[in-house]
């Protein structure tokens, strides 16, 4: 259910909230989150940050409104997407939070009509199959979904 026209702000049944509205995302929070991760390894912060500011953020909130997660795509919203980042903090793993923001990632309309969407992981490749990624061959990390050309979102204008 969208919560929020002027945001991408989507509300889980179990009460999770997923936005990229700035004035809920804490990108500090996120930044402290993700330089703890491998993908990140031995990076420093400020380009951690810049990686994430470049990008569309979202972040997850728990049903008390804490942060519980974080995702970043770097897009052009037409052609290409690269999924990154997306991050569930342990406690609120297992209840389908990854599958859920998955499904409402790639049918957001500022996002449904890119045909080619690309990520890198080691360690959640199940997850992504499920929505029709497939190992890059050569790349045993790397991902991708090629969309059908036929998916519109809005009417292109002049």
């Amino acid at each position: 259910m969208r919560i929020c026209d002027q945001h991408d702000t989507f509300l889980h049944r179990y009460g999770f909230i997923l936005s990229d509205d700035p004035a809920k995302l804490d990108l500090d929070w996120a930044v402290d989150q993700l330089e703890h991760q491998y993908w990140f390894a031995g990076e420093p912060r400020e380009r951690i940050r810049r990686a994430v500011e470049g990008a569309h953020p979202y972040g997850l909130f728990a049903p008390d409104g804490s942060p519980a997660g974080f995702l970043s795509v770097l897009s052009d919203e037409v052609y290409n997407a690269r999924l990154s980042n997306l991050l569930v903090l342990p406690e609120h793993r297992g209840r389908g939070l990854g599958r859920w923001i998955m499904s409402m990632l790639l049918h957001l309309s500022r996002f449904r009509s890119v045909r080619n969407w690309q990520l890198s992981t080691d360690d959640a490749q199940s997850l992504y199959r499920r929505f029709g990624f497939e190992v890059f061959e050569g790349n045993g990390e790397f991902m991708t979904l090629t969309r059908p050309q036929t998916i519109q979102t809005r009417k292109e204008t002049p």
